[in-house]
């Protein structure tokens, strides 16, 4: 964490947004990992599949991406003020309020996935493969929320360095998890498409459970146990306002 009300502005621009720039990049990479496993070792149907879920696929994190930056707007607003009886309040209902837009949109996304894919034109023969991939992203959706809830808090505290460890462990296990699944090992069977997809699911579950129990030891707001959990609609409101936006 960094206090950026005293010291100098331009050190503190460089210190902050260096990481972010950093951690841009690992995202962007961090999208592409699944076609490039995908087109070396299931060939060139598999990426149309994978590739025709793109649409919705970075559509739904999008709302996920802007709940998170709301959360962090709020988080630095209070950090910046000192004011920790209101930061443990915007955290826990920052935290339900975006957990539960999550769950929803993940639910209407593996009900209506085969209609959209019908609706953005997929091909009929690779709607399969392409559903079986959009079904398991978008019902492990969670993982993804939890990592940009973290990372938005984080950034909200100003601790930018802590958001590019999260995001290189998220691509470094995406890059070993995904071509194990796709190609199998051991008692693991080969689960093609599907298999990219439970590889970025597990990445993320790991990821999240990793870095949460790094949290615990470095940042005293991640502690759970010590919020405030009384239902404030003005904070849940502004989350909303803030990041559908």
């Amino acid at each position: 964490m960094q206090d950026f009300t005293e010291g100098s502005i331009g050190k503190h621009v460089i210190n902050f947004g260096t990481p972010l720039m950093l951690g841009n990049l690992l995202l962007s990479f961090y999208g592409i990992i699944n076609l490039i496993w995908v087109g070396r070792l299931l060939g060139h149907k598999a990426v149309a599949a994978v590739s025709a879920t793109l649409p919705i696929i970075m559509l739904l994190p999008a709302f996920l991406i802007g709940l998170g930056m709301a959360t962090n707007v709020l988080i630095a607003q209070a950090f910046g003020r000192k004011d920790t009886a209101l930061l443990k309040k915007i955290l826990s209902n920052s935290f339900f309020a975006s957990l539960t837009f999550c769950l929803l949109i993940s639910a209407v996304a593996v009900l209506l996935g085969r209609r959209m894919l019908i609706w953005i034109n997929v091909p009929p023969e690779i709607q399969d493969m392409a559903l079986s991939y959009l079904t398991i992203i978008v019902a492990t959706l969670v993982f993804q929320f939890f990592i940009n809830w973290m990372t938005g808090m984080l950034r909200g505290l100003g601790d930018a360095k802590t958001v590019v460890k999260i995001l290189v462990l998220l691509t470094v296990f995406n890059i070993i998890f995904v071509p194990l699944f796709i190609r199998g090992a051991g008692p693991l069977p080969p689960l093609g498409v599907a298999g990219a997809a439970w590889g970025t699911a597990l990445a993320a579950a790991a990821t999240c459970v990793i870095g949460y129990i790094y949290l615990l030891r470095h940042n005293p707001y991640i502690n759970m146990h010590g919020w405030d959990y009384s239902l404030d609609w003005y904070i849940i409101r502004e989350v909303f306002v803030i990041g559908v936006p």
